[in-house]
């Protein structure tokens, strides 16, 4: 029996009858156009875009489509907040934007980098440089020492040293003492003098145990430089600087390339991180236009609600204030609409025949299916039917698919609080189906 996994990931394909995600697609890829062909940078217009849609909507397809569309002038990136959530949000969107950029070889001209002189009566230096070495400044800045490591002189030959200076000396001294009529006392003390410093290299040299040859050996290791370096990790980029770094990436695109950022998954983060990350969306982008780039929010407007409401907030005034921080933050809102009952008929009809190709069973399927969940999303029925794939790669034809489908779509009811056998005898599972 034919069961293969549905991919749950955007294709860019609009599979509903109305093809509302095309038409949204097409209505956000004229106003774009549109607008960048009018002034250019001096267009007064920012350039941000709000995407509204429920969970499982499509919005992330219809993007793909949008990005299919523009593809040959526009270069799409898309930041995963949630994905990021534990990153620091500025620095983490330009060093993953620059990244992208630099591997998919989107930057053609240089960059300026400014170095900062640790003598503060010097100006700051600013250098041509690409625009690895300015995304290296980003990330870390290192800083380099050069430590000389010494080397230490063996005792042997320390010794060796202060014996021939001895050597050398005491000759000079004993003929400035020796009297007019020298005497073999004289030459006897003179002799000693000068062979005392071997007797005592003796001694040193039996007690300490030491060879002939350490007396040569001038250090315990060669001398060299070691560079070691070390990391200090830089703050939140500011405001200053974040605009300065999205205009100077435009400015080094392709020759008519225009940059699309995308900000999904935003709607997923705890409270505190997505009302941090919109405060910055509203900050760089709703309150002020760039040269070549654009900002596109898809959202939920009902999980938005939950984000920027306190808990102990009613219900009946979060919408309220969720309208006004979008219409704060969005020029332009599109929506991807709610499909209709048909075309979520049709849509598991396609998916379910992807899957298992054509079957009796389908239709009955589809029907429950949509007794269960009147108002599903795309992403929704991929889950339920890779789930009945799951099943009938364990069982084969073992266990019928419509028994498979009944299973999975009441799963919670058969394993709740009895065994199994008792809730599909007692038909407590096939009452909503009746």
């Amino acid at each position: 029996m034919k069961a293969d996994f549905l991919p749950n990931k955007p294709l860019g394909e609009d599979l509903l009858d109305g093809k509302s995600q095309n038409r949204v697609a097409d209505a956000i890829m004229k106003h774009i156009t549109e607008i960048d062909a009018e002034n250019g940078s001096n267009n007064a217009f920012p350039r941000i875009i709000g995407v509204e849609g429920a969970w499982g909507s499509g919005k992330s397809n219809m993007l793909l489509r949008l990005q299919n569309l523009l593809a040959s002038d526009y270069y799409f990136f898309t930041y995963d907040a949630w994905g990021n959530q534990e990153d620091l949000q500025r620095r983490s969107i330009l060093e993953q934007l620059t990244d992208e950029l630099i591997q998919k070889e989107q930057l053609v001209k240089e960059t300026e980098i400014t170095i900062l002189d640790t003598d503060l009566d010097h100006e700051p230096t600013v250098k041509k440089c690409s625009w690895k070495r300015r995304l290296f400044a980003l990330v870390a800045r290192k800083s380099t020492t050069h430590d000389i490591t010494i080397p230490k002189m063996e005792s042997s030959t320390k010794a060796f040293a202060l014996m021939l200076l001895i050597t050398a000396i005491i000759p000079t001294v004993m003929d400035a003492m020796k009297p007019d009529n020298a005497s073999w006392w004289y030459f006897i003390v003179t002799l000693l003098a000068t062979f005392l410093p071997f007797i005592v290299f003796c001694f040193l040299k039996q007690r300490n145990k030491w060879k002939w040859s350490d007396m040569w050996k001038m250090y315990h290791t060669e001398g060299k430089t070691d560079t070691s370096t070390y990391t200090i990790s830089e703050l939140e980029p500011s405001v200053t600087e974040f605009r300065k770094w999205l205009n100077d990436l435009a400015d080094s695109l392709m020759e008519g390339m225009h940059l699309v950022i995308v900000f999904d998954n935003m709607d997923r983060l705890p409270r505190e991180k997505v009302r941090q990350l919109w405060s910055s969306i509203q900050t760089f982008f709703a309150g002020r236009e760039y040269n070549k780039v654009w900002c596109i929010v898809p959202f939920d407007r009902e999980r938005l609600a939950n984000a920027f409401a306190d808990e102990d907030v009613d219900e009946k005034h979060k919408l309220p204030l969720t309208n006004y921080f979008i219409e704060k933050t969005f020029p332009v809102v599109y929506r991807i609409p709610v499909p209709i009952i048909t075309d979520y008929r049709g849509v598991f009809q396609n998916l379910f025949n992807q899957a298992f190709g054509a079957r009796d069973e389908q239709d009955l399927i589809n029907r429950c299916y949509r007794l269960k969940h009147p108002k599903p999303n795309m992403r929704e029925m991929i889950s339920f039917i890779n789930k009945c794939v799951s099943q009938c790669h364990t069982w084969g034809e073992e266990i019928r698919l419509t028994s498979i489908a009944l299973f999975e779509l009441n799963k919670d009811i058969i394993l709740d609080n009895k065994t199994p056998d008792e809730a599909i005898l007692s038909g407590d599972y096939i009452k909503g189906f009746a």
